[in-house]
């Protein structure tokens, strides 16, 4: 086992013992251990969108762990413009929701791509050649919506034809909220304009996305606007149950992802929040709200400076 498989094990250890701490449902900390054995072997990894009603609150959902991409601003196309959004957020009030076993008839994988503005028929048909069932694709969203309610989807649209004509499935994570939703690019103060934001998609796209990651290691500063604090928490929460809601309404196949943390033991609130503690703040805020608003956790167990003679997290080694 290299370093890299080392640390890996290591972390998702770690976070299976945070689990512990704040009663996580025993479906993710299954969905941990499963991580263990799929962590050295993909940067990226997803699941088919069938979803089986079962009532079981034991049942393990299914798994992802992706890395961080980037997309160039997407050309003119035709606007789609929907009502305009409201300004004050609040937690929808949706009956509880029993937890449902995500089912594949066989153990799926997935890769991040970048599809924008590229040979798209080569890359996909080189992930089927290697025998993936997933691209993961991320999205800016500032680069779409040009002012409040006005989409430009343009490139998107080839995107999900292309990858739906290839027989691939789609996994789409999206950030980088508009400017006039966050100055800096990060979360949007108000959870209701990406509410509107991905029901437009969703509308738009239906089935040719088979998952959505909202947001991307939101426990990272410059993925938050600058920024970050343990408040954060409670503030992705209620985003995330918004898009939740929103999309689920559409189209409740689609898998929702609640976002991969970055894994860093860095407090700093310029830099990053240790993803261990970010875990225990969503998972806690309003007695676990979160439990209810999402099919799957991802996570991205990153290796750096940890070879196997430290120990993560009591231990670690730095980068110099």
């Amino acid at each position: 086992m290299d370093a890299r498989q080392t640390h890996s094990t290591s972390r998702v250890h770690r976070w299976i013992q945070i689990a512990h701490e704040v009663s996580m449902p025993l479906q993710y900390r299954r969905l941990a251990l499963l991580l263990v054995a799929l962590v050295p072997l993909l940067g990226s990894c997803g699941f088919q969108n069938q979803i089986a009603p079962q009532p079981d609150p034991t049942a393990a959902p299914s798994e992802t762990v992706a890395e961080a991409t980037s997309t160039p601003a997407p050309g003119v196309d035709q606007p789609n413009v929907p009502t305009a959004a409201p300004t004050v957020a609040v937690t929808p009030s949706l009956p509880a929701r029993s937890f449902n076993l995500l089912r594949t008839p066989y153990l799926e994988f997935g890769v991040v791509s970048h599809l924008y503005y590229t040979d798209r028929t080569r890359i996909l048909a080189l992930a089927k050649i290697a025998g993936f069932d997933w691209v993961r694709q991320q999205i800016h969203w500032k680069d779409i919506e040009s002012s409040p309610g006005v989409y430009y989807w343009n490139e998107l649209d080839h995107i999900t034809d292309d990858v739906s004509a290839n027989n691939v499935k789609l996994l789409v994570n999206i950030v980088q909220a508009p400017d006039f939703y966050n100055s800096a690019n990060g979360k949007p103060s108000d959870p209701r304009t990406m509410g509107n934001f991905v029901e437009a998609l969703v509308q738009r796209y239906g089935t040719k996305i088979g998952a959505i990651e909202i947001w991307n290691e939101p426990n990272l500063a410059v993925e938050n606007g600058g920024r970050v604090t343990d408040d954060d928490a409670g503030r992705y929460v209620e985003l995330l149950i918004e898009c939740y809601s929103r999309i689920k309404a559409v189209e409740p196949s689609i898998v929702v992802l609640l976002a991969a943390p970055s894994s860093t033991g860095v407090r700093n609130e310029q830099i990053a929040i240790p993803d261990e503690d970010y875990l225990r703040a969503v998972y806690s805020y309003k007695g676990g709200i979160v439990r209810q608003y999402f099919d799957a956790q991802a996570l991205h167990p990153g290796a750096a400076a940890n070879p196997p003679e430290t120990l993560y997290p009591d231990s670690p080694s730095f980068i110099e």
